[in-house]
């Protein structure tokens, strides 16, 4: 959740609320610009549902299959109430796609080198079904 980033609670508007987790230091860093437009997509998704903005955050963390412990961090009963009411919410594969687009990072050297050569070697010792996991691992 990045501190609270991806709760809904910091906005353009407000970036910084004054008793927020993240107003005290900004950790873990967040590139703004893209993570107001993954908000964006959160608010939208999270109204359709009727439900928080961290339901649909923690919904999509716990829908990615090569994700196997999610730590939610709550200071208040009702934050863990509704946090687990994520468990119950399942997204469409096109609200997936929605926020794996928008939180897409931009691909640098090595990676990008690495995905664009490949090693057929190992990609034929892997088999294809290994070899895409991995690279789903790391260069998502």
């Amino acid at each position: 959740m990045a501190a609270g980033f991806l709760s809904g609670r910091y906005t353009r508007q407000n970036p910084h609320p004054q008793d927020g987790r993240r107003s005290k230091a900004e950790f873990p860093v967040v590139e703004y610009g893209q993570g107001y437009q993954v908000i964006d997509q959160l608010k939208l998704i999270a109204a359709v549902h009727q439900v928080s903005v961290a339901n649909v955050a923690l919904a999509w963390i716990f829908a990615k299959k090569f994700i196997t412990s999610v730590i939610i961090g709550v200071n208040r009963l009702e934050q863990l109430e509704d946090n687990l009411k994520a468990l119950n919410l399942k997204l469409s594969a096109a609200e997936m796609e929605r926020l794996d687009t928008v939180s897409q990072r931009p691909e640098t050297y090595p990676a990008s080198f690495l995905k664009m050569t490949g090693d057929q070697q190992m990609r034929e010792k892997l088999g294809e079904e290994k070899w895409q996991d991995a690279q789903n691992i790391f260069f998502a």
